[in-house]
């Protein structure tokens, strides 16, 4: 049966906005929000590859897609004996706690990245804070919103402790770090000119947030960026039954 109109315009604004989002995130892109990190590059070399860079963009989605859907069907099993595995809860646990602790990262609110993060990497983060603090700055992201979130690993074991779950996270959000005084001392976008003239620039990027079962919640144990995704996408899917 033919698609209906609105039907077919979703499919395809759906369509653009992730190859938007995979070009952004394929291109270097210097990040400063809670767990980024990065090149910047860009300029004639990047437009002249860029044929091959929306090649790559469309392999790299193809392959995150493949892995959501597995990922899917290990969730659907999962969560007939365990409903901490269900994935629609899964899904909004991942972008609530996303944007809260984006929210504290930008506020420099230990108490609150404490109270999501695992003791690791809350150590990691206290201390990055630490050193924006000592220098009188904090990152801002404005307009941060999520554009697409899928579920890529699942990791079932006896041992319930051990437990982890993967989203993979496309946002979009205009990203910069201030001083005291609320002058842009950063900004962290692809164009060379507007880092040069410390211009802010909204910008889409995509990381693999991952959590850990603490109990009877979750804790984010790990942020991995765009380049990492072939390691999580092999990564094999876990059931200790």
């Amino acid at each position: 049966m033919r698609e209906s109109v609105p039907t077919q315009f979703r499919r395809v604004s759906s369509f653009l906005l992730k190859l938007m989002i995979l070009l952004a995130v394929c291109s270097p892109y210097a990040m400063a929000r809670a767990g980024g990190g990065g090149n910047v590059g860009g300029g004639l070399l990047y437009l002249i590859l860029l044929p091959f860079v929306i090649a790559y963009a469309i392999y790299v989605n193809h392959r995150i897609n493949k892995k959501k859907k597995a990922t899917e069907q290990l969730l659907n099993t999962l969560s007939q004996n365990d409903p901490a595995w269900n994935e629609v809860d899964l899904e909004e646990f991942a972008r609530d706690t996303f944007l809260q602790i984006e929210e504290a990262w930008c506020k420099q609110d230990l108490a609150q990245l404490e109270s999501l993060l695992r003791p690791e990497l809350f150590s990691e983060w206290k201390a990055q804070i630490g050193l924006m603090q000592s220098n009188g700055e904090r990152n801002v992201m404005d307009g941060l919103r999520i554009d697409d979130l899928r579920l890529v690993e699942a990791q079932n074991y006896r041992d319930k402790e051990k437990d982890i779950f993967t989203a993979c996270i496309d946002a979009t959000a205009t990203d910069y770090t201030v001083d005291g005084n609320g002058e842009i001392v950063s900004s962290n976008t692809a164009s060379r000119r507007k880092q040069t003239n410390k211009q802010k620039s909204q910008e889409a990027f995509r990381e693999f947030w991952t959590y850990e079962r603490h109990g009877d919640k979750w804790l984010l144990l790990k942020v991995d960026q765009s380049k990492d995704w072939k390691k999580l996408v092999n990564a094999e899917l876990v059931d200790e039954k």
